[in-house]
């Protein structure tokens, strides 16, 4: 609470700027001004919480408040008031930088975003740091931090802000808060999807265009990109979009392989028609036979495939629930000769 009053002192009672406290001159009491605030901006300072409302005006508004009580016509005062409210988590009187402090928090982010590979630019009141893809044609996360602490994260331009892998951050950031996100969002990768499905993306294309793949009910489950890798991938509707370095792959996107495999599967048996693998090579044509040939290959990789994609649920399953055994359980599993 220390800190809030402290920050309080800094503002204007009035417009809420951080220039309340001259550092060549002594800040200007509101009291001094009540009666001429009160008609002139119908505020009453004097039922003012201290906990609440700072305790001085600046410069500017008082000079604008001289020049409205020497007017004849006294018109109200045409000047926009700042609401003060209580202190709370998401307080602006706390996370509201005032004068040089702005400055800092700036050089700070900068510093940590550098820090981290990011590509910084310094807009009005915030920072927006950037990494590109492979290719360095498209942004593939965007982290902007204002200088009052609000912050918001982006993968290929979807918002990840709200998602549940930044539930632990705070809706605004201190510094320190700041080089945590930026690190943590630096450590993450985005998810490739699912690559190494080309044939299968043309043949659901329409007009060379890139392909959608529905699901049973006929809404969009997953969709051809492109544009931010050097190559084509497949990616889900509910991609998580975010995994860590160890995994190039969501949880979602590995799941929908074995999908994008079976379709795979489907099409090269509607694709087979008399010229059958089965088929004895000594009753096929030139041509027949190169087709067998061809359906030989197609159905060799479709199964390497599936052992790849079994493989990995193993893997993951056995990482995921297995448990170590100890040399003498282990020995009991092992037959007598």
């Amino acid at each position: 609470m220390e800190f809030h009053l402290q920050n309080l002192r800094k503002l204007c009672r009035l417009c809420g700027g951080s220039n309340a406290i001259p550092a060549d001159r002594q800040p200007v009491n509101k009291d001094k001004f009540s009666k001429d605030i009160q008609h002139a901006l119908h505020i009453n300072v004097s039922e003012d919480d201290g906990n609440v409302h700072p305790p001085f005006i600046c410069g500017t508004c008082r000079i604008k408040l001289v020049r409205w009580k020497k007017k004849k016509t006294k018109k109200e005062l045409c000047l926009e008031t700042l609401t003060f409210h209580s202190h709370s988590l998401a307080c602006k009187v706390c996370f509201t930088p005032a004068g040089n402090e702005k400055q800092d928090v700036i050089e700070s982010v900068v510093k940590s975003a550098k820090a981290c590979q990011f590509t910084v630019k310094v807009a009005k009141g915030k920072v927006i740091c950037i990494q590109l893809n492979e290719d360095f044609r498209q942004v593939a996360k965007r982290v902007e931090i204002h200088v009052n602490g609000e912050w918001s994260v982006e993968v290929h331009g979807k918002s990840l802000t709200e998602g549940l892998l930044f539930e632990t951050f705070p809706a605004r950031l201190d510094t320190n808060a700041c080089r945590q996100l930026l690190s943590f969002v630096d450590q993450y990768v985005v998810c490739v999807g699912n690559p190494g499905f080309e044939s299968l993306c043309r043949a659901r294309s329409i007009g060379g265009g890139l392909a959608t793949f529905s699901n049973s009910k006929g809404g969009l489950s997953a969709y051809e990109e492109k544009s931010h890798f050097t190559f084509t991938t497949v990616r889900h509707v509910k991609c998580q979009l975010f995994v860590s370095a160890t995994s190039n792959k969501c949880s979602v996107c590995r799941v929908y392989k074995r999908d994008l495999a079976s379709m795979t599967s489907r099409d090269i048996s509607e694709t087979v028609t008399s010229t059958s693998i089965f088929t004895r090579n000594d009753r096929l044509s030139s041509k027949a036979l190169q087709e067998k040939a061809d359906n030989l290959q197609r159905e060799r990789k479709s199964l390497k495939r599936k052992i790849s994609s079994l493989t990995e649920e193993i893997q993951a399953s056995i990482s995921n629930t297995g448990e170590q055994l100890g040399n003498q359980m282990s020995d009991s599993f092992v037959l007598p000769r």
